[in-house]
C-alpha cells in the first residue's frame, strides 16, 4: 500500500516537472516545482532533460516532416474521427443518460421492488386450520348476528312505512286532491 502511494505521489511529481519544462504549469507547480529542484539534483536534471525535450519538440518545423507521412496522418486522423463519431454519439448519448441521478435511483427501485416481490410470492401462506368446534361456533355467531341484523331492517322498514309513507306522503296527496278539487270546482 505505502509503495502504490509512493508511485502515485513520484508520478504526480513528474508530472508536475514535464509541465514546468514544457511551460504548461500554473504559477504555483512552477514554484513548488523549483524549491525542489533546490533541494534535490534529481528533480533538477530531470527539468533539464524535459527542457532539452520540450526545445527539440518545439523547434520541429513541418517542412522537417515529408508531405506523405502529414497525408497519411491525416488520412488516418480522419477515419478515425469518422468511425469514433458514431461510437461517440451513441456511447455520450447511453452515459449522459446513466449518469443522471433520477434513471440509476429509478432502475435499482425497479429491482428492489422485483427481489420483494420475488420473495413475497415464493412464500408460502399456511391455510389456517379451525377445529369443528371453532368452525360451529362462528357459525352460531354469523346466525345470531344476522337475525339482530334481521330484526333491525325489519322495524327500519315498518318505521318507514307507518310513519314516512302514511304520514308525509298522504298528507302531500290530500293537498294535492284538495288543489285539484279546487281548480275543477272553481273555489
Amino acid at each position: 500500500m505505502q509503495k502504490k502511494e509512493s508511485n502515485k505521489s513520484d508520478q504526480r511529481l513528474i508530472d508536475k516537472v514535464i509541465k514546468v519544462a514544457y511551460g504548461d504549469a500554473g504559477i504555483v507547480n512552477w514554484l513548488y516545482i523549483r524549491f525542489k529542484a533546490l533541494t534535490n539534483n534529481e528533480i533538477k536534471s530531470l527539468i533539464e532533460d524535459y527542457k532539452r525535450t520540450a526545445a527539440a519538440v518545439h523547434n520541429l518545423k513541418q517542412e522537417d516532416v515529408p508531405e506523405h507521412v502529414i497525408d497519411k496522418v491525416n488520412n488516418y486522423k480522419n477515419s478515425s474521427i469518422q468511425k469514433k463519431a458514431k461510437f461517440s454519439a451513441i456511447s455520450y448519448g447511453f452515459f449522459t443518460l446513466w449518469n443522471k441521478k433520477a434513471i440509476p435511483a429509478t432502475v435499482f427501485g425497479i429491482l428492489i421492488l422485483i427481489i420483494v416481490s420475488f420473495l413475497l410470492v415464493r412464500v408460502p401462506t399456511q391455510t389456517p386450520k379451525y377445529s369443528k368446534a371453532e368452525i360451529e361456533l362462528a357459525e352460531k355467531q354469523l346466525k345470531q348476528s344476522l337475525a339482530v341484523v334481521g330484526k333491525a331492517f325489519q322495524t327500519a322498514e315498518k318505521s318507514f312505512s307507518e310513519e314516512v309513507l302514511n304520514n308525509q306522503i298522504n298528507k302531500k296527496l290530500n293537498r294535492g286532491y284538495y288543489l285539484v278539487n279546487n281548480i275543477l270546482i272553481g273555489g
